[in-house]
């Protein structure tokens, strides 16, 4: 079994306050917004407002947070990782928004269609992927 570094403990703590600090600056958006709402730097370190959980049948959104499995192949659709990885990338390494369909799988592995405005948004340095969510 792998142990975790100090060096890799202290990034993921790194990232938690990060996404803390990033939801906090969001948290009117995600409470007021009746968009769906997720905000995502990895797998492990990620935020979602309630409509978000509610529309892939999590409780809450910590409850959907708490997946750390690799993002794309939990959530979407086998049909929509690849639309949905590539649009993230394009944020990530050139600052580019975009608007593109993906179908999501709920937590009981329903598909749910939506479009997906994916937005690169810099915070303390490091830059996350903003998505605002709508059901077809």
């Amino acid at each position: 079994m792998a142990t975790k570094t100090a060096a890799s403990m202290d990034q993921h703590e790194d990232h938690e306050q990060l996404v803390a600090g990033i939801t906090d600056q969001f948290q009117g958006l995600y409470d007021s917004s009746a968009q769906a709402m997720y905000i995502y730097l990895d797998d492990e370190n990620k935020s979602c407002n309630a409509a978000f959980a509610k529309l892939l049948g999590y409780k809450s959104p910590k409850d959907w947070a708490k997946t750390t499995l690799p993002f794309p192949e939990v959530f979407a659709d086998a049909g929509s990782q690849h639309t949905l990885v590539s649009a993230y990338r394009h944020a990530m390494d050139s600052g580019i928004a975009s608007s593109v369909p993906i179908t999501w799988k709920t937590k009981t592995g329903k598909p749910v269609a939506t479009n997906v405005i994916l937005v690169p948004v810099d915070f303390q340095g490091h830059r996350f992927a903003v998505h605002w969510v709508e059901k077809e």
